[in-house]
C-alpha cells in the first residue's frame, strides 16, 4: 500500500505516463503534469498555474503552481494566509525580509523540499535554472509588495 501512494504521489508531482492518463481518468480526478499545467504569465519571467480550486475565494482550498524563468526573481512580499510549498524542478531560493539581497541573503532548497511560509512573513524568491513550485493553501491568495517598485513587471 506504501508503494502505491508513493506511485501516486510521483505521478502527480512528475506527471503522468500517456499510458496511465487513459487508464486512470474518472470524474473528479485531476491529472497534470508540468507540461500540461495551464500556464499564464504573470510578470517578467514568472507564470502561474490554478491546478483546483479557487485561489480568489475566501477560506476555500486551492492547489497553483509558480514557474520562475533562469533568473526571474519576485521581489520582497507577503500573503495574509499560508502557502505550503513543495518545489518541483529546479532550486527555490528564499530570503526574509524587505532587504532584497538575491546575493548573499537566500537558502536553496532543491527538487523534493516543502516549506510551509507562514501568512504576514515577508520574503522574496527566485530560482536556480528554471524553477516550478506547487503551492497549497486557503483563499484568498493576495500578495502585498513591499515598495512601490516591488510588484512583477516594474
Amino acid at each position: 500500500m506504501r508503494l502505491r501512494s508513493a506511485m501516486v504521489v510521483l505521478v502527480m508531482l512528475v506527471g503522468t505516463p500517456p499510458g496511465l492518463r487513459a487508464q486512470a481518468s474518472s470524474p473528479g480526478l485531476v491529472e497534470l503534469g508540468i507540461a500540461d499545467m495551464p500556464w499564464k504569465p504573470i510578470g517578467p519571467g514568472l507564470e502561474f498555474a490554478v491546478l483546483e480550486g479557487n485561489p480568489g475565494e475566501a477560506e476555500a482550498t486551492y492547489s497553483a503552481a509558480l514557474r520562475l524563468a533562469p533568473g526571474a526573481w519576485i521581489r520582497p512580499h507577503w500573503h495574509p494566509n499560508a502557502k505550503r510549498i513543495v518545489v518541483l524542478q529546479g532550486i527555490l531560493r528564499i530570503g526574509l525580509g524587505e532587504t532584497f539581497d538575491t546575493a548573499g541573503g537566500t537558502r536553496g532548497y532543491p527538487v523534493g523540499s516543502f516549506l510551509v511560509v507562514p501568512g504576514g512573513m515577508v520574503h522574496f524568491e527566485g530560482g536556480e535554472g528554471t524553477t516550478v513550485l506547487l503551492f497549497t493553501g486557503a483563499g484568498p491568495l493576495k500578495t502585498t509588495y513591499v515598495g512601490p517598485a516591488a510588484a512583477p513587471g516594474r
